[in-house]
This record gives structure tokens, sequence and C-alpha cells, in this order.
């Protein structure tokens, strides 16, 4: 009659209940900093008498677990792009992409200007080439990672790519120093 259903974030498996590290009434657990990212972590539902305390009372005969469902938290990954660069008509130079949270790659849309790129697959470090015709600004417009969770995540920063316009040269005229 006073039986409780509960729900507990455990770092046991799906069949028995490890360390307890959050207990809720409902099965969604916020990250903390006693969790880890990466780490597969279960929640199970529990149920039994009341402890006397508003929870499940562990220790009770009638009490019962649930097969635990795995859940791995993930960091959400920012990216940062550089490469500042001043270049001729007709030249190319990189833009580089930093990873500066999260692990992996990430897909990310790339804002050329008034356009946007796909790319897919980006690492810490990769670099893209580009060659444009007139001084045009990069930017990352979104992040996701490619985890099972396909987190969302921040950009940071922009790389302007600054096309010199070559000299003209005319209007040459010969002078020649006159011999007296």
């Amino acid at each position: 009659a006073n039986d409780r259903l509960q729900f507990v974030l455990h770092d046991g498996d799906d069949s028995s209940i490890g360390n307890i590290m959050a207990v809720g009434n409902t099965p969604q657990f916020a990250f903390t900093n006693a969790l880890s990212v990466g780490v597969v972590y279960h929640v199970s539902a529990i149920a039994g008498p009341d402890n006397g305390v508003g929870n499940v009372n562990p220790a009770h005969k009638c009490y019962r677990f649930s097969n635990g469902t795995p859940l791995v938290y993930y960091e959400r990954p920012q990216v940062a792009i550089s490469g500042d660069a001043s270049i001729c008509p007709g030249d190319s130079t990189d833009v580089t992409f930093s990873l500066l949270a999260g692990s992996g790659a990430v897909d990310l849309v790339l804002a050329i200007g008034s356009e946007t790129e796909n790319l897919t697959g980006i690492r810490d470090g990769d670099t893209y080439r580009v060659a444009p015709s007139a001084t045009t600004t990069y930017t990352i417009q979104s992040v996701t990672d490619q985890s099972a969770a396909m987190c969302d995540g921040t950009t940071v920063g922009s790389a302007v790519v600054t096309v010199i316009d070559l000299p003209v040269v005319g209007n040459i005229t010969h002078i020649c120093n006159a011999i007296n």
C-alpha cells in the first residue's frame, strides 16, 4: 500500500545495480561533476516499500529493480575556425578547425560569405583550402558531433581571407640622362 516507484542512475550493468549516482522520481538525470563523459551508466526503475523518508527501501524483502537502460553523457562540441590571410587573386590558403571541447569528429556547416557548405568528419587540426575571388569571411554556422547523441555544439571565431588587388603599372615614360 505504501510502495514507491523511483529511478536510479548507477554504474552497474543492465542486470545489476552498482554504485548509485542519483535517485529521482523520473528517469531523467542531469549531468553533474560527479559523473564523467563517455562512461556507460545505467538507469533502472526501483520499487518497494517506503523507507520512511520518501524513498524506496532497498533493504526490504519486496524491493525490486528493472534491468538497466544504458546512458552515456557526451560533451557538447565547440569548434573554432582560424586562418586570416591575405592572398593575390588566383592564390589559395587554408582555414583551420580546432576542436576546443568534445571529442571525435564533427559535422559542420561552413558559412562562406552568404553561401554555406556542409563538411563532415572534421577533426581537430583539419584544414579546408579556400581560393576566393574577393575578400571573404568564413564562419562556422553550426556544429554537430558524430556521437550517437548527435550533440549540437558552439562555434568560435572567423577567418577573413583578403584578396589583394594586383598593382597596375601604366604611363611609363623613359627619361634619358643628358650628357653635356
